[in-house]
């Protein structure tokens, strides 16, 4: 039977997108985080979107093709050095590792055809702001279509936004953008999607409120919730949850094919 808990996991402390969990003898501690890679050996190290350091203390072995600096991934792990570490420099021995696909948002302009399809997504496990990433980790059902990808879709029609405004409200919706999905399977998507163009956009803006859409299956319900989003340049640890009271949001286990994607 598949586990369900009433809250989604937002830890907005030391780290983005981080998570204690407990093996099965509840003798150690395990941490998530989303970061991205900026040694490539067989120690390699990982920096946090809030410029932690991350040593690996075990040999990590992995797909070369994917592994490359500035890649993101997401880690599990457990500080091997909680104490005689250089500050925010932390040694650790990663226990697993998914490659995060780094994506930009795309735009439905006003006026423009919505070209985007939006299947249920099976379930969400994770979304966090971390410097300037909207991470999210979630799964989507598989496709019996050509095209199986999905999307951070800007929904411009419903803004009310000028590039003078210092705290612009964004739309966003995120779709599993295929025709047809078959409910009897499913995969897990790792993705930190890109929020420094809206930087460039508001100049001004010293706050965003992030407006986020998604359906889940099986009764298509529609989830809404606002983001506080601080550009990193101001505020490196900048992440809140404005509202808070997710419905039917996953415990932090994925499906099997996630763990067999070349890491």
């Amino acid at each position: 039977m598949k586990s369900w808990i009433p809250t989604l996991f937002l830890v907005l402390l030391a780290f983005s997108v981080t998570s204690c969990l407990k093996t099965g003898d509840d003798t150690t501690s395990y941490y998530d985080v989303i970061a991205t890679l900026t040694t490539v050996d067989d120690y390699p190290t990982f920096q946090t979107d809030d410029g932690t350091t991350l040593s690996c203390t075990n040999k990590v072995t992995t797909d070369s093709a994917n592994f490359k600096i500035g890649t993101r991934f997401y880690l599990r792990y457990e500080f091997s050095d909680t104490i005689g570490h250089a500050l925010k420099n932390y040694p650790i021995a990663v226990a697993k590792l998914w490659k995060v696909d780094t994506k930009d948002f795309v735009s439905i302009e006003k006026d423009s055809t919505d070209n985007y399809y939006n299947q249920a997504l099976e379930s969400v496990y994770i979304i966090d702001i971390g410097g300037n990433y909207f991470n999210m980790v979630f799964n989507t059902y598989g496709q019996s279509g050509i095209t199986d990808t999905y999307e951070l879709v800007r929904t411009k029609d419903v803004e009310s936004t000028s590039p003078q405004d210092t705290l612009p409200t964004i739309y966003f919706e995120l779709r599993h953008n295929v025709n047809t999905a078959n409910s009897a399977i499913y995969n897990s998507r790792f993705a930190s999607f890109k929020l420094s163009p809206l930087l460039t956009e508001f100049p001004l803006a010293k706050e965003f409120k992030l407006n986020l859409k998604w359906l889940v299956y099986p009764n298509t319900t529609q989830n809404n919730y606002v983001f506080s989003y601080v550009p990193a340049s101001t505020n490196l640890t900048s992440a809140s949850l404005i509202k808070s009271n997710l419905k039917s949001v996953k415990n932090l286990s994925f499906s099997k094919s996630s763990f067999t994607a070349g890491f």
